[in-house]
């Protein structure tokens, strides 16, 4: 019994370590500029090459969202596993609640960008509105 105890509690230490980790990179690499292969077309550009720049933003955006997701539904079961065990207790929560609440925050972050500011960007921009919608 005292085994079973120990390997579900250690299951769920490490796994929990290892989400806040990928977390934390998650988290840096959301606040990155635009990838280096999406570039900006020249004004005098056919309309063509504005497409496919603002096309592959808003796919960008989408891929960011769709990341953001998957990490507030790990760290939600996380959580969950964390309260039905009843371990770890005390302080330990503590990483773990917090890597909830900045998947979270992640997660309305890249929202708010998809939603309202790459749609503003692109009327700025000159784009027009089916460019930014999904294939």
């Amino acid at each position: 019994m005292a085994n079973r105890f120990h390997l579900r509690f250690n299951a769920c230490f490490c796994s929990a370590l290892l989400l806040i980790s990928a977390g934390s990179a998650e988290l840096a690499r959301a606040d990155e500029p635009i990838p280096a292969a999406i570039t900006a077309p020249e004004p005098n550009a056919p309309q063509i090459e504005h497409f496919e720049y603002w096309r592959a933003r808003a796919d960008a955006v989408r891929k960011r969202v769709s990341d953001a997701q998957t990490r507030v539904d790990e760290a939600n079961a996380t959580v969950r596993r964390m309260r039905r065990n009843y371990h770890p207790r005390g302080e330990a929560r503590r990483p773990l609640l917090e890597e909830q609440q900045q998947a979270r925050a992640a997660l309305e972050a890249a929202t708010y960008t998809l939603e309202v500011e790459l749609p503003a960007e692109a009327r700025l921009g000159g784009a027009q509105r089916h460019w930014l919608s999904e294939r």
